[in-house]
């Protein structure tokens, strides 16, 4: 533990090396670097002066950035390191990088955010920068056992960060405790110092509405038994109002999603496509482009965008003026390596602008099976200060409980020492 009471971690950049040899979180190791409890890792699709930015494609593995991200710019201003870049889905999109979940090597790690998520769990540093145009930083954070936040659309600057779907892309903080998160969203202007204090207060400052049936959203029993669970905690030691699931259609949703995904990403990579670097693209990214290059002739981003938040209209009514939404944050625990899991029940936050806050829960089963996933907490544009306060009760709970990642990790920390 170190001396601000909220992070334990590695102690210094030899640590990481080592320990990322069975993981690969990293892209890149400042080796010049101390580790602090304000050190961070960067998502390899944001520039840090004098580091590369490869955005996970080969071709670019020596790119190297002139200049710092905004957002690095005012974590630096604060005080926070960065110790280097950490894997990301190439491109920030669907192909899985190398990087492994540590709690279980067979299942996805999630992405796009893939990397950070992991250097998080490792204990490698206190915070890491992810990015997200669906799922990216919120689902990976759940499927490894830390905190994801994606601030509300737009009070976080985007310059420097290489983009995916400009209209919606948002920068994301990985967190070990909800405390290191509400610290760094400050540093990065999600929250003013009111909102800092209101963040830490320890108790929801409003309204917090869970939908009396989420079962429809989930993938199979064992996600719907597990998230059940999980509600009646919550339910217990924090009061709640219910509401109903509102009637949408989440298939059309994701592909309007994914339409408006490619008619954003083929001008970005229209020209690289014509040459030899396209060889490099992988299989999902690639379809990407090419679904954008038929679509881009005779659409315009608006006209997947505007219906797509129509369609979400449902969703958007359910949280409260003055509080938030809680819901799950997966459809179920990690598939396994070949994909990087659905965002389905992310990527409406991200469309509506909404701050989102997950805390990680594992929940043992009758049949000792594992199930993995996160508690979602949604709040109005601009209310970040909310959520975070409403996931600090959240995160607390769970612990108290016995279903939050960080118990299973103190009882095999204090395995080890014994």
């Amino acid at each position: 533990m170190t001396s601000n009471g909220d992070w334990s971690g590695s102690a210094s950049v030899a640590r990481i090396v080592r320990d990322d040899r069975a993981y690969a979180a990293w892209s890149y190791v400042a080796l010049d670097r101390l580790v602090s409890y304000r050190s961070f890792g960067v998502k390899d699709v944001i520039d840090v002066e004098r580091m590369p930015t490869a955005c996970g494609f080969e071709p670019w593995r020596d790119r190297i950035a002139a200049s710092d991200a905004a957002v690095v710019r005012r974590l630096r201003a604060a005080g926070w390191d960065p110790v280097g870049k950490t894997h990301t889905a190439q491109f920030a999109y669907a192909d899985p990088p190398p990087t492994l979940n540590p709690t279980d090597p067979t299942r996805t790690p999630g992405g796009s955010s893939t990397g950070s998520a992991v250097a998080v769990a490792r204990g490698h540093v206190p915070m890491a920068l992810g990015t997200q145009t669906g799922g990216s930083t919120i689902r990976p954070a759940a499927y490894c056992g830390v905190v994801g936040m994606k601030p509300s659309l737009g009070v976080v600057p985007i310059d420097g960060i290489f983009p995916m779907t400009p209209s919606i892309d948002t920068v994301g903080i990985i967190a070990a405790t909800t405390a290191i998160a509400a610290k760094a969203a400050h540093a990065t202007g999600a929250i003013d110092d009111v909102g800092l204090l209101t963040a830490t207060m320890g108790e929801p400052p409003g309204t917090v509405m869970m939908f009396d049936d989420v079962g429809p959203l989930l993938e199979d029993a064992e996600a719907r038994t597990a998230w059940q669970s999980i509600a009646d905690v919550l339910a217990d030691g924090i009061t709640t109002r219910r509401t109903h699931l509102p009637v949408i259609d989440l298939t059309r949703a994701v592909k309007l999603h994914l339409e408006l995904m490619a008619v954003e990403a083929w001008p970005l990579h229209a020209e690289r496509a014509k040459t030899p670097e396209a060889a490099y693209y992988g299989t999902k990214m690639l379809k990407l482009i090419e679904l954008g290059r038929g679509l881009s002739s005779t659409t315009r981003p608006s006209d997947r965008l505007t219906p797509l938040r129509s369609e979400l209209d449902g969703l958007a009514r359910a949280v409260p003026d003055d509080g938030v939404l809680l819901m799950p944050a997966t459809v179920g625990s990690p598939p396994d390596r070949a994909g990087t899991g659905s965002s389905r029940l992310c990527m409406p936050w991200t469309v509506l602008g909404r701050p989102v806050v997950v805390i990680p829960w594992r929940v043992t089963m009758p049949d000792g099976r594992v199930e993995i996933g996160g508690v979602q907490v949604i709040g109005q544009h601009g209310a970040d200060d909310v959520v975070l306060a409403t996931a600090a009760a959240v995160e607390r709970r769970l612990i108290a409980a016995s279903l939050h990642p960080e118990v299973l990790r103190r009882r095999l920390s204090g395995a080890a020492e014994a």
